[in-house]
């Protein structure tokens, strides 16, 4: 299997003060065929703005979309929230043109640790995947597990 190409895209308002966030960018710079995006950089607090055609191309390049944020009171970022409503969803059925057959993979970082999330935890590990699964965001995709990790592979 050849190279793919991958696109990292980091959306946290604040990644260079983030442990965990800084590190995972940096290591994942040094990945062969990887573009990176760093969002807030790039558009500021107003994703509203992107230049939706430029980022539909990028994704359209990319054989695998990495989305990198942070986990907030279950949720994420409104800056990925924005995002996918300009990019993804503007003209209500831009996933089925723009994403067909591509990989995402999610690299979320949580504000507790790890036993907070399991099943005897006092958050819960359903929980906290039930706030993806059960969202607009990833409706029809199918799931599948690598390494410990959660991909999903658009209809």
């Amino acid at each position: 299997m050849g190279s793919r190409n991958i696109l990292l895209q980091v959306f946290h308002p604040h990644w260079f003060e983030s442990r965990a966030n800084k590190r995972l960018a940096a290591a994942a710079r040094r990945v062969p065929s990887l573009s990176f995006q760093q969002m807030e950089t790039q558009y500021g607090d107003y994703l509203e703005r992107a230049d939706v055609e430029r980022e539909r191309v990028r994704i359209q390049n990319a054989d695998i979309l990495v989305m990198q944020f942070p986990i907030w009171s279950m949720t994420f970022p409104a800056t990925v929230k924005t995002y996918l409503d300009t990019v993804w969803f503007s003209d209500f059925g831009a996933p089925k043109k723009v994403l067909p057959g591509k990989r995402l993979m999610l690299a979320v970082t949580t504000e507790l640790g790890s036993v907070d999330y399991s099943a005897s935890g006092r958050i819960g590990h359903t929980q906290l995947k039930n706030c993806f699964c059960h969202s607009r965001f990833l409706r029809g995709w199918q799931e599948s597990r690598c390494w410990g990790l959660t991909l999903f592979t658009a209809p």
